[in-house]
């Protein structure tokens, strides 16, 4: 057989994904707009027994000079493979993303976009146990984390973030250092 596409062909079927009404549809309720559009895009991969927890955290400190408005950033997040307590679901506070921007770590640098642990309350986190295939839909000040990956298998989501339509891809707003262009 052909070895399979690279580049900008490998690619394709996940801008595909990226722009079907089934990802747009509900992110214009999360973002409150008529009309969305890719803000940018990852896959996270929590790697089998090394894949370690992810911060206490809310999205919009990190969109903050990186997306023209960052109150305006929702995330859809496409479970590849089943989660469970085991592999390190995604906890979220339910709620949370009515209450504004929690309390940061008061710390220098990359640190300072955590929350504090020690002023929220813990015991507000729901584990959302979930089968592959399923699509968590979620604003800027949603408060989630995950726990350390304690199975064999590795545990991947793809994350799609959207913004009103008409912004900048976060590629044209930075570039890959992290530094603001001009």
């Amino acid at each position: 057989g052909a070895p399979p596409p690279t580049g900008p062909a490998a690619a394709e079927p996940l801008n595909l994904w990226a722009h079907d009404p089934r990802f747009l549809d509900p992110m214009k309720d999360v973002v409150g707009v008529d009309q969305v559009c890719l803000f940018t895009e990852k896959l996270n991969v929590k790697r089998g027994h090394v894949g370690g927890p992810i911060v206490l955290h809310q999205d919009h400190p990190y969109w903050v000079g990186v997306a023209d408005n960052a109150d305006e950033v929702g995330t859809a997040m496409l479970f590849l493979d089943d989660a469970t307590l085991e592999n390190g679901c995604l906890e979220v506070v339910p709620g949370s993303h009515r209450s504004g921007e929690m309390p940061r770590r008061e710390v220098e640098d990359f640190g300072a976009m955590e929350m504090d642990r020690a002023r929220f309350d813990h015991s507000r986190l729901v584990p959302l146990v979930v089968p592959a295939g399923t699509v968590v839909y979620f604003g800027p000040y949603l408060v989630h984390q995950s726990q350390h990956n304690h199975t064999d298998r590795d545990r991947g989501a793809l994350l799609y973030s959207y913004q009103p339509a008409g912004r900048r891809h976060m590629r044209e707003t930075q570039d890959y250092a992290g530094k603001s262009k001009s």
